[in-house]
Order: C-alpha cells, then structure tokens, then sequence
C-alpha cells in the first residue's frame, strides 16, 4: 500500500453495524442492498466484499467479515473455502485484502458494514477484527431492544427443540444459555475497550426513543456528514405473530431446517408473512410469550447492568427503556392451550388460497420430513373435518416438533 493509498484510506469512516438481533437488522440490511446506488452517490459505500455467497449471488449480511474471525461458516461455505486452501489466518488476510481493495477503491468516505453476528464477539475477536480495518477509524453502530421484547421476538427462531413453551421456560431463567445476549453493559463494554468509549454510537430500539419514531430515520441521523434521500423500502423481513403463528412457524422450522445454510431456518422465512396475514385475518388471540409479571422479572434481572449502559452513553439517570407499556399485559401468565387441528387446518386451506407453490412446497417436504421417522404411540393425530386431505400429509408429526390439541 502507497502512501498516497494509506492518505486515502485514513479519510475514511467504517460504521460497524453489530446489531443487537431482532432490532430490525434483516430489514435495515436489505434496505442498504436496494439503495446500493442510491448510498454510493450519497457517499457511503455498503462492500460487496464480506457478504456470503451463494453460488453467484451475495447476500445482505457481511457473515464472511465476522467468520473471518470466529471461525462461523455455513458447512457448504467452510468446504468451498477448504477446497481453496483459504482456512485460519489465509481465510482471515484474503478477507483483509479484498474488503480494502473496495474501501480504498472507492470515492467517497463513509463505509457501512452490518451483520448481527458481530454482537457475539468476544475481546479477542473484537482485536482481531479491528485489524481488518487498520488504518481506518471505526465506529461502532448498536441497537438495543428491551431484555423481555428482545427475548420474545428471538421465539420466532426456534428449531425442532425446544417448543415455544420450553423455550419461554428457559428464558426466564436468568443462568440460561438464552440471556447471554442481553447483558448490554457486558457486550458495549467489549467493543469500547477496543475502539472507545467516544466510537460507540448506542441507540434504543423503541419507538418512542427514535428518530420520528422509525428506526430508518434514526440510523442514518448517524451519519451527519451525509444527507440522503428518496430511498426505496424494502418489504418487512420479519413479521410480529401471535402465539399459534408461532407454534406454525415452530413447525416450519423444523420440517425445513438446513444446516448447510449460514442461518439454517432460512428456508422457512419465507413462511412467516403468510402466516401472519393468516393470524391477523383469523383475528386469533395474540397469546404473549411472557405476562406482566414474567416481563418485570425479566427486566428487573437487567436494571443494573441497563443502568450502567444509560450512564455511560445516555445519562439520563433514569430507566434505560420506557416500560409503559407494561400495563397493557395480563398480570398472570393465562394457559395457552395448544395450536389446534382446526386451526392449522385453517392455515393449510389459507397457504393454498393465497400461495399455492408455497402450499405445494410444504405438503412436498412433510412428506419427506416424516418418512421412515417412528413414531411414538403417544403422538397427536389430526382428528379434524377440515384438514381432510392434508391430515394423511401431517399425521403423525412428533409431539416434539408439533404440539397439537384435537
């Protein structure tokens, strides 16, 4: 690298997006990719480089940035790079030296680059990840989401085990595997150490706390030395369920989960808007995961830790989030009773009426998914007139993926 290249690259500002999850990340990401030529002649350069691809086609996330460093590849990923001799430090410099080919290459000074996987770095990772951007300064961009919201909207994510209501259990406890995420404090206080108090711009994923309430014009008030405009929306990415959309997209993720992929529920994503025009045409009960007083021990858990991100980089001297909502929540947890025969068998004649490839899809994978699997005596069959058809395509579906109540 010349001088004048090192001048150059000096001029520039990486804004490193690192999520938390669930703060609007998919929907944020796919909205740089739209308005990629939109952002470059505003002055901000989204890389190529870093996003996984998929064959030809790269993605919307920098994954390959942040497995660089921890090592996280998809399984089809890790063995294209195998095949190139391109593992450890070699995966990690190639990295390097394309990403800063890009960033140098280009005219303008702002760089953004988003991926929630950051969020998951330890220090070390953290060190070595700064050395990709050596001779540029760093400045980190960070959402935070309410520990009960946060946790909530994560059940959209579950695999085959646990069930939502296992997975609801596991959260409140405090020592779980599923809370490692929610010590703010804890996981700013990584990135500062490396890149400084005065680098982290830490924001709150609340409606209220946001720029016209909406977190497009909130991130991008990030960048004052750019002014953007006329940007296209991308549509939703994830969609707010109700208690069975959950349990319906429990059982998605399951029939289609692919360990292959870098996020292995991928396939089954797709679902999620059908089934949630579907849960609001029914008008079905909203069933929340957690009650009034499950969400305050929740966010009880997290006050000191919460206080402490407030006084380091908001110092407002009160509670990190506004908890008003908090009344609107029942005061005990009421029994959800179980997603229903008729009920699934409403969504199957729903998913035909409005998508029928997606129908044909699923009834084709839930074929594939319960051959040759035996079943347990105990295992719920679908007794109802509605399914019809569809039942002989379900029956038999393991309690452990699908808890049904006929």
């Amino acid at each position: 690298m010349t001088c004048q290249d090192i001048q150059t690259a000096m001029k520039k500002i990486i804004n490193l997006h690192i999520g938390t999850p669930k703060t609007a990340t998919s929907f944020l990401q796919s909205l740089f990719v739209i308005n990629d030529s939109l952002l470059r002649k505003s002055g901000i350069l989204y890389p190529v480089t870093g996003r996984y691809e998929a064959g030809d086609k790269h993605l919307h996330l920098h994954h390959n940035v942040a497995a660089a460093v921890n090592g996280v590849y998809a399984p089809k990923q890790k063995l294209r790079l195998l095949r190139k001799g391109l593992v450890g430090n070699k995966a990690f410099q190639g990295i390097k030296a394309k990403i800063l080919e890009e960033i140098n290459a280009f005219d303008g000074d702002t760089v953004l680059i988003s991926c929630e996987n950051f969020w998951k770095l330890d220090t070390k990772q953290i060190r070595i990840l700064s050395e990709i951007f050596g001779g540029h300064r760093v400045k980190i961009v960070a959402y935070l989401r309410r520990q009960d919201l946060f946790l909530e909207s994560r059940s959209t994510n579950l695999t085959l085990i646990p069930t939502v209501e296992q997975y609801k259990h596991r959260t409140l406890d405090p020592n779980s595997s599923y809370r490692r995420d929610c010590n703010y404090s804890q996981i700013l206080g990584r990135w500062a150490k490396v890149f400084g108090r005065d680098n982290m711009q830490v924001r709150i994923f609340q409606e209220s706390a946001m720029i016209n309430g909406h977190v497009v014009d909130d991130f991008f008030s990030n960048f004052s030395n750019v002014s953007i405009s006329g940007l296209v929306f991308p549509e939703r990415k994830n969609e707010s369920l109700t208690r069975d959309g959950l349990e319906i997209k429990a059982m998605l993720n399951g029939i289609f989960y692919d360990a292959t992929l870098p996020n292995p529920l991928q396939p089954a994503q797709k679902y999620i808007p059908v089934i949630a025009d579907f849960v609001r045409s029914k008008k079905l009960p909203k069933w929340p995961l957690f009650c009034q007083s499950e969400r305050q021990q929740i966010i009880t858990a997290y006050r000191q830790t919460n206080a402490a991100v407030d006084s380091a980089y908001f110092g407002k001297g009160g509670y990190l989030f506004d908890e008003e909502d908090l009344n609107q929540y029942a005061d005990e947890t009421s029994i959800y009773p179980g997603l229903s025969a008729d009920t699934l068998g409403e969504f199957f004649e729903y998913l035909n009426l409005h998508d029928r490839e997606l129908f044909v899809e699923l009834i084709y994978n839930i074929k594939r998914f319960v051959q040759g699997i035996n079943f347990s005596p105990h295992t719920s069959e679908l007794k109802s007139s509605k399914t019809n058809g569809i039942k002989n395509a379900v029956f038999g579906l393991p309690g452990r993926i699908l808890k049904i109540r006929s």
